[in-house]
Parts: structure tokens; C-alpha cells; sequence
């Protein structure tokens, strides 16, 4: 066993990739494009602002960066 399963599996964190902050804002978030109110990965897009998209979860809140 080369031990790559475990690697393939572990979920890559989620990357704020692009925003696009309109009257309809979305952003892209690892590869998929998502709105206010949309899910992604367990998370619920909870708003879209200039710089950041803050994602809600029963875990709680977390705020995706540009790079």
C-alpha cells in the first residue's frame, strides 16, 4: 500500500477563487460556481461580499478569503 488513498481522500480545503459583487453576486469556490443560498460541500453560502463569502454550517461560520 503506497498510503495515496488516504491522500486522495482527504477533502482539499475550499479555495475562494473569483468574486463577482453585482446586484446578483457569486463567486467561484474551488472550481464551482455558487450564489447566495447555495451549498457547497455541507456549507450554506450565507453572503457575498466585495472581498470575502462567508459560508454557514451547524460547525459554524467560516469567511473565504482572495488570496
Amino acid at each position: 500500500s503506497t498510503g495515496q488513498a488516504v491522500v486522495a481522500s482527504a477533502p482539499k480545503p475550499l479555495k475562494l477563487q473569483s468574486i463577482v459583487f453585482s446586484r446578483r453576486p457569486s463567486a467561484m469556490i474551488s472550481g464551482q460556481i455558487v450564489a447566495p443560498g447555495d451549498k457547497i460541500r455541507g456549507y450554506k453560502v450565507a453572503e457575498i461580499r466585495a472581498d470575502r463569502v462567508l459560508l454557514w454550517s451547524e460547525q459554524g461560520t467560516i469567511s473565504l478569503t482572495l488570496d
